[in-house]
Parts: structure tokens; sequence; C-alpha cells
């Protein structure tokens, strides 16, 4: 057998800390972020603790990976870039995705809201999340000043926390969250 070539290294590399972060995104989930050991979440992932510090220096570190992924992930989804004016059409398009996201990606923002409910943990991404909170509510100012909204800046927080609040509720209770008819009412209101 041959020696593995530097492609295959790195992509091995990369699958494993694939399958970590999944694991550390369904422990951090179920058990809480706090609650949660890196033991655990190596024993998850079916590796040694040791191992998975060759990859994670440390547990923040690797809720911040984590955090840092979803959100790209969303901004990938939603298509929109920080220095865009958005139609009404595109606004429709982002409380969709955003929504969609929501339901597709549920282990994700249940961790999401879990930690941004929890101070100290806060502390660790808040950064982290600003940066990218504030390009989506920097485009929602500007689509709002565009209609001529008297306080865009409000407007824009106000749906943040609605979507926010959609978010904690569904997560709460996804099979009996009216999320399709939510979904129709937010757009309605602050379209």
């Amino acid at each position: 057998m041959s020696p593995r070539t530097t492609n295959q290294v790195k992509k091995i590399r990369e699958e494993r800390i694939e399958e970590i972060m999944n694991s550390a995104l369904e422990v951090f989930a179920e058990n809480g972020y706090l609650s949660s050991s890196i033991s655990k979440v190596a024993q998850h992932a079916g590796i040694s603790k040791g191992l998975l510090y060759n990859y994670f220096k440390s547990k923040d570190e690797l809720v911040k990976e984590i955090i840092v992924k979803g959100l790209n992930s969303l901004i990938k989804d939603v298509k929109l870039h920080e220095n865009i004016t958005i139609s009404e059409d595109q606004f429709v398009f982002f409380v969709h995705r955003s929504f969609k996201s929501i339901q597709s990606n549920l282990k994700f923002w249940k961790l999401y809201y879990n930690l941004i409910m929890q101070p100290p943990v806060l502390a660790l991404i808040a950064d982290d999340i600003w940066q990218y909170v504030m390009p989506f509510m920097n485009i929602l100012i500007n689509y709002y000043t565009k209609k001529g909204v008297e306080n865009p800046e409000a407007e824009a927080r106000a749906l943040i926390a609605m979507l926010d609040g959609v978010g904690l509720d569904y997560i709460s209770d996804p099979k009996n969250f009216p999320i399709n008819e939510v979904e129709k009412i937010i757009i309605k209101k602050f379209k």
C-alpha cells in the first residue's frame, strides 16, 4: 500500500473536522453547551479526546467554528451581499430563505438560540455573530430607507427580533408551529 498523497490527507482531515463538528452540534444542541464536555463530543464522534484536540484547541474554538459555519451557510443561502439595495422580491426571498434555514437546520438554530441566551457563552461568540448580523441589518436599513419608512433602523431591528422570536418558538415546538402561515404574515407586515 502506497503512502497517502497530500490531497488525500487534506481530504481525510476535512472529513474528520466535519464529523467532529456534526457530533458537537448534536451534543451541544441536545445537552446545552455548558453541560457538554469535549469527552462527550469525542465519544459521540467515535474518537479519543486527544485526537479531537488535534483538530480543535478547545470547546470554545469548536463552538465558534460551528456558529461561523452555520452563519456562513445562511448568508450563502439567502444570497445577499452587504453593498446591494434589495427589491421587494429580494426581501421576500430573504425572509423565505431565513424560514427555510430554520426548518432545515433545526439543530444548528437550537444551539444558536441556546448560546445567545446565555451571557457567558454569548461573550465567546458575540463578535462572530455581529460580523454576520450587521450586513443583514445594513441591507434592511437601506431597504426601509428607500421605502421612506420613518425609522428604518427600528423597522430593521423589529424584523430581526421577529425572526428571532419565530426561530425560538419554532425550535420549541416544530410539529405544531404554523411556520408557513407566520412567514406570510411577516412578509405582509414588513414588506
